[in-house]
Protein backbone atom coordinates (compact mmCIF):
# COMPACT_ATOMS: atom_id res chain seq x y z
CA UNK A 1 0.00 0.00 0.00
CA UNK A 2 1.41 3.35 -1.01
CA UNK A 3 0.19 6.47 0.73
CA UNK A 4 -0.15 9.34 -1.70
CA UNK A 5 -1.25 12.00 0.77
CA UNK A 6 1.57 11.71 3.27
CA UNK A 7 1.37 14.22 6.10
CA UNK A 8 5.07 14.99 5.69
CA UNK A 9 4.44 16.23 2.14
CA UNK A 10 1.19 18.05 2.88
CA UNK A 11 2.76 21.48 2.34
CA UNK A 12 3.31 20.47 -1.29
CA UNK A 13 0.01 18.73 -2.10
CA UNK A 14 -2.11 21.30 -0.28
CA UNK A 15 -0.43 24.12 -2.21
CA UNK A 16 -0.44 22.20 -5.50
CA UNK A 17 -3.08 19.44 -5.71
CA UNK A 18 -1.83 18.53 -9.21
CA UNK A 19 1.41 17.30 -7.65
CA UNK A 20 -0.49 14.21 -6.45
CA UNK A 21 -1.22 13.18 -10.06
CA UNK A 22 2.28 14.05 -11.21
CA UNK A 23 3.86 11.93 -8.46
CA UNK A 24 1.56 9.01 -9.28
CA UNK A 25 3.05 8.91 -12.80
CA UNK A 26 6.60 8.59 -11.50
CA UNK A 27 8.15 5.11 -11.21
CA UNK A 28 8.66 3.75 -7.72
CA UNK A 29 12.32 3.96 -6.76
CA UNK A 30 13.39 1.55 -4.07
CA UNK A 31 15.62 3.03 -1.43
CA UNK A 32 19.16 1.84 -0.94
CA UNK A 33 19.80 -0.27 2.14
CA UNK A 34 21.46 2.72 3.85
CA UNK A 35 18.51 5.04 3.10
CA UNK A 36 16.07 2.35 4.18
CA UNK A 37 17.97 1.83 7.45
CA UNK A 38 17.79 5.53 8.34
CA UNK A 39 14.13 5.78 7.32
CA UNK A 40 13.27 2.79 9.50
CA UNK A 41 15.34 4.15 12.37
CA UNK A 42 13.35 7.39 12.16
CA UNK A 43 10.12 5.41 12.14
CA UNK A 44 11.28 3.58 15.28
CA UNK A 45 11.98 6.92 16.97
CA UNK A 46 8.48 8.10 16.05
CA UNK A 47 7.05 4.87 17.51
CA UNK A 48 8.95 5.61 20.72
CA UNK A 49 7.60 9.16 20.78
CA UNK A 50 4.04 7.89 20.32
CA UNK A 51 4.49 5.34 23.10
CA UNK A 52 5.76 8.05 25.46
CA UNK A 53 2.82 10.34 24.66
CA UNK A 54 0.25 7.55 24.84
CA UNK A 55 1.56 5.95 28.05
CA UNK A 56 2.76 9.12 29.76
CA UNK A 57 6.20 7.61 30.27
CA UNK A 58 9.61 9.19 29.80
CA UNK A 59 11.82 7.81 27.01
CA UNK A 60 14.38 6.52 29.55
CA UNK A 61 11.84 3.84 30.50
CA UNK A 62 12.29 2.32 27.03
CA UNK A 63 16.11 2.34 26.94
CA UNK A 64 17.31 -1.06 25.70
CA UNK A 65 13.85 -2.15 24.51
CA UNK A 66 13.34 -3.29 20.92
CA UNK A 67 11.03 -1.59 18.43
CA UNK A 68 9.91 -3.50 15.30
CA UNK A 69 9.45 -1.51 12.11
CA UNK A 70 7.83 -2.96 8.99
CA UNK A 71 8.03 -0.90 5.80
CA UNK A 72 4.82 -1.64 3.89
CA UNK A 73 5.89 0.24 0.76
CA UNK A 74 9.27 -1.44 0.44
CA UNK A 75 7.84 -4.83 1.51
CA UNK A 76 10.89 -5.53 3.63
CA UNK A 77 11.24 -7.83 6.58
CA UNK A 78 10.63 -6.14 9.91
CA UNK A 79 13.63 -4.19 11.13
CA UNK A 80 14.35 -4.28 14.84
CA UNK A 81 15.91 -1.27 16.53
CA UNK A 82 17.12 -1.18 20.09
CA UNK A 83 16.21 2.06 21.83
CA UNK A 84 19.57 3.76 22.26
CA UNK A 85 20.55 6.71 24.41
CA UNK A 86 20.71 8.83 21.24
CA UNK A 87 17.08 7.92 20.40
CA UNK A 88 16.01 8.59 24.00
CA UNK A 89 17.69 12.01 23.93
CA UNK A 90 16.11 12.95 20.60
CA UNK A 91 12.62 11.94 21.69
CA UNK A 92 13.07 13.85 24.96
CA UNK A 93 13.82 17.02 22.97
CA UNK A 94 10.49 16.63 21.15
CA UNK A 95 8.60 15.87 24.38
CA UNK A 96 10.08 18.97 26.01
CA UNK A 97 8.96 21.03 23.03
CA UNK A 98 5.44 19.56 23.19
CA UNK A 99 5.26 20.25 26.92
CA UNK A 100 6.07 23.90 26.20
CA UNK A 101 3.04 24.27 23.94
CA UNK A 102 0.03 25.59 25.81
CA UNK A 103 -2.94 23.44 24.87
CA UNK A 104 -5.73 21.67 26.64
CA UNK A 105 -4.65 18.26 25.35
CA UNK A 106 -1.88 16.56 23.39
CA UNK A 107 -2.60 13.71 21.00
CA UNK A 108 -0.20 11.23 19.43
CA UNK A 109 -2.63 10.90 16.52
CA UNK A 110 -5.78 12.80 15.77
CA UNK A 111 -8.28 12.14 13.00
CA UNK A 112 -8.72 15.21 10.86
CA UNK A 113 -11.60 16.07 8.56
CA UNK A 114 -10.43 17.04 5.07
CA UNK A 115 -13.79 17.38 3.33
CA UNK A 116 -12.75 20.70 1.79
CA UNK A 117 -10.12 18.87 -0.31
CA UNK A 118 -11.58 17.52 -3.52
CA UNK A 119 -10.55 14.17 -4.92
Amino acid sequence: MELRLRPSSSSRWLACPSSILMEARQPVVLETPKELFHANQGTAAHELLEACITNGWIPDNYLGENIRVFDVEQMTEPAIFEVSQEMVDGVQVVLDYIDGIERESHYSELAMEHSEIEG
